[in-house]
This record gives C-alpha cells, structure tokens and sequence, in this order.
C-alpha cells in the first residue's frame, strides 16, 4: 500500500476557491439584517421581550442560510479538485509533431534487406510509433504521386494497424516522387496547426535531379527533414508475380541500389 501523507494532498483546480468570496459576502448581509431584530432589545423592556419577540422563528429563519452556506461550500471544495494524486494536466502535454513519409515506388521491393526493404521499413515505422510517448504522428504514402494516409494524430494505434497494408499495388500512378510526397508532409502540419516538426523519409533513394528541390522544400519551412535510408549499396533484383525479374525498357533485370551519398 501506497502511503498517503498531507504533503501529497492537493487541489486540481483551486482557482474554484474564489468563489467562496460571493458567499461569504452574501451570509454577512443576512446576518447583518438578522441580527437587527436584537435592537429591539434596547427599547423594550426585558420583561415584555420574551413576548414580543419569537427566538424559535428567528432561529428557524436562519436555518435555510446557514445550509445554503456549507452546501456551497461543499461543492466549491469537491469542484476544486481534492486529490492525494499528481495527475497531468493536457495543457503540460507536448505535442510535437512527426509526419512519417513512406516510399511505396516498386523498387522497395528488392530483397537486399530481408523479406524485403518494405517489410523492413514497416517494420521500423511501427517501433517508431510503439516509442513515441507524446505528441502527434501523421503519415503519407508516395510513388508517382504522395498522399495523405493519416493526418496529424495522438492515436498511434491507428497508424500501426494501417501500416501493414500499405503496399506498391495500391498506388494510383507508378514513380518516385519526392518533392510531392516533401509537399503533402508539409501541408499536413500546417493543417494540423504545427508551425514546428519533423519530417521522417523512409526511401530507398531521391533521384538526383530532385535533391535541389527537397533541399529548398525544406529551407523554406520551420520544419526539420530526416532521412531513413531503406537497402544497401549492392541492391537486388525485383521478383514479380509471375517468378521472373522486373526488367528494364533494354531487357535488362533492374537491380536498384542504395544511394548513400545522395540521400546523406
């Protein structure tokens, strides 16, 4: 058992206690005018007081007041919030901001990472979100095209139960474009009221022709990029359903390969 001491005894809201000013302000004046009838006392004569004067009703008139008194106070206490616990207030909560951007071009396909560099950035995406303690998590899928998957949210649960299925077969238009999927990361944080975040790549490379453009996408914002670089330098084919090897226009099977320099 936990030992509750008075140190640890506290208010959630004490600012409640305010309100305890009207009330005693009001039963002053009450009782002020009540207490009235007592000058009576000094123009009559003791022996004809008694008479002249009914003590029970006076009573019993306070009795209404004196109840509305401690009621009120009772529910000034319980609104404010007495409690032997500390527990955090939203306003304390950080919300930082991540938008996580997945490659989902055909080439995350290839094997060089096993099962495969898809598989493996899925994988690192949902410990990422498993980790995250606070703050808001967004995601965007991109290949031709980026889009928007989940905006910015504290329920990372629905992110790691989506993730799974994400894969290149569902993507509209074929491709790599990564100052379209730079572009909607940005928008989702502005969306989402962040005027400060991060955004987290996950590709297995930017074509080099691209690299200005990510690099002035990301001058011009307050937002930090970085980069998850998925395969390795050697690369691998890219099995397709039929068991072949995906094959370039020449008849040549692709083999794509990690970039390292040009994503660093």
């Amino acid at each position: 058992m936990t030992d509750l001491g008075l140190s640890q005894f506290h208010f959630l809201r004490p600012e409640w206690f305010y309100a305890i000013i009207p009330a005693v302000v009001l039963l002053v004046i009450f009782f002020r005018r009540a207490n009235s009838a007592s000058n009576w006392q000094q123009t009559i004569s003791a022996d004809l007081l008694p008479f002249l004067l009914d003590k029970t009703a006076t009573q019993q008139s306070r009795m209404p007041w004196v109840i509305l008194g401690l009621s009120w106070l009772l529910a000034i206490v319980a609104l404010a919030g007495p409690t032997w616990q500390k527990i955090p207030q939203p306003i304390h909560k950080k919300e930082s901001a991540l938008v996580i951007v997945l490659d989902l071009s055909v080439s995350m396909l290839a094997t060089d990472m096993k099962p495969s560099r898809l598989v493996k950035a899925k994988h690192k995406i949902i410990d990422i979100l498993n980790s995250r303690q606070e703050g808001l998590t967004a995601l965007v899928a991109y290949s031709g095209a980026a889009y928007g998957v989940i905006p910015l949210t504290d329920d990372s649960s629905t992110i790691v139960a989506i993730v799974p299925s994400l894969e290149p077969g569902i993507m509209p238009k074929i491709g790599s474009n990564t100052e379209d999927a730079i572009e909607k990361a940005k928008t989702l944080l502005k969306d989402g009221g962040a005027n400060e975040g991060k955004i987290l790549l996950i590709t297995d490379g930017i074509d080099e022709n691209a690299t200005s453009s990510v690099i002035s996408q990301i001058n011009d914002s307050n937002y930090e990029l970085a980069i998850l670089g998925v395969g390795t330098e050697d690369g691998s084919p890219i099995a397709t359903p039929d068991g072949n090897f995906l094959k370039d226009n020449n008849g040549g099977i692709v083999i794509p390969q990690l970039d390292r320099s040009n994503l660093s």
